[in-house]
């Protein structure tokens, strides 16, 4: 263990390496032999005690241990300078990568809750991170969706990825973040109010909210048996990716959460009610205004919050698996 010592009313920085810092998330898989799991310790583990999300804590994780195979992990935490700091986002990390700008930001976001993490349990005497300049982003338009592109990838999805249907149907028409829906299971959807609920412990943002099911939505959820949640969706859902970027021509990547972007664009043109539609997709209303408004025009919303399964009809009923 390290203390700190104290003496003739002076308090020395404990020693504490960069590895032990950090720490451990815990047991993983990674590890066969049972008997040498590690335990949550450092950082790391204080945030596995305090119940954070598993994807934030292995986000988190992947930064930090990027950072300590850069610095090393015997380094005193005392002795990183912020110019270390800043080469080491300038280079891409251990593996030189060419990181975005908004990576970047994030990156040194989560590094400097760590150092202030340090400064509580008085390894660090100040925060290296803070005396960077921050890096300005160029905020992009959001991609979204048309509604014959949306059209095309409901129908591709219900003729050969059935399966994942409910994954797409909730991101696209309620706007639920996809991490978000692998989490959700029946006992989420109250049908007779067409509307799920999201546990605090479900939501990127650890807080609980709730979400209408428009019409369209419910009717899309009619088209065939279901329930969640699906096994092994995320490379259902993978698969199911791969073949829709062939069906809109889309060369390169998928375009980042654009069926989230595309139910913020058009649920905001169509209702003008910004409160709403950042509530129930987990956002606020200043990010909705700053990035949302005026991207569709109304009568495409419209055609939008229009799109139906064909075959379905007016008179639709969900019917759990």
């Amino acid at each position: 263990d390290h203390f700190a010592v104290e003496g003739r009313g002076r308090q020395f920085l404990k020693k504490m390496t960069l590895g032990n810092a950090i720490g451990s998330l815990g047991p993983s898989l990674r590890f066969k032999d049972q008997s040498k799991q590690p335990e949550p310790s450092g950082f790391l583990g204080a945030k596995v005690l305090a119940e954070m999300s598993k994807s934030g804590r292995y986000t988190l994780a992947c930064t930090l241990l990027n950072f300590r195979d850069y610095i090393g992990a015997d380094r005193q935490c005392a002795t990183i300078a912020p110019d270390e700091i800043q080469q080491w986002v300038t280079v891409g990390g251990v593996k030189r990568k060419k990181w975005k700008t908004v990576t970047k930001n994030y990156y040194l976001k989560n590094l400097s809750n760590f150092f202030n993490w340090l400064i509580r349990k008085k390894v660090v005497a100040e925060n290296p991170v803070l005396c960077l300049d921050r890096i300005n982003v160029d905020h992009a338009e959001p991609e979204i969706l048309s509604v014959d592109e949306c059209e095309t990838v409901l129908n591709l999805c219900r003729e050969k990825y059935p399966e994942v249907l409910p994954l797409l149907v909730l991101n696209l028409f309620c706007g639920i973040r996809p991490s978000e829906v692998r989490r959700l299971g029946m006992a989420n959807f109250d049908f007779d109010l067409n509307e799920v609920e999201l546990k605090g412990k479900q939501t990127k943002t650890r807080r609980r909210r709730f979400v209408t099911m428009s019409d369209n939505c419910i009717a899309w959820l009619s088209v065939r048996k279901w329930r969640l949640p699906i096994a092994d969706s995320v490379h259902k859902w993978e698969a199911f990716l791969r073949d829709a970027k062939v069906e809109l021509g889309i060369s390169g990547r998928w375009p980042h959460d654009c069926l989230r972007h595309s139910y913020c664009s058009y649920g905001l043109a169509h209702t003008q009610n910004a409160a709403k539609i950042a509530l129930e997709a987990g956002h606020t209303e200043q990010i909705l205004f700053t990035h949302y408004r005026k991207l569709v025009k109304k009568p495409e919303a419209e055609k939008f919050w229009a799109i139906y399964p064909e075959g379905v009809g007016t008179q639709f009923q969900v019917v759990a698996a």
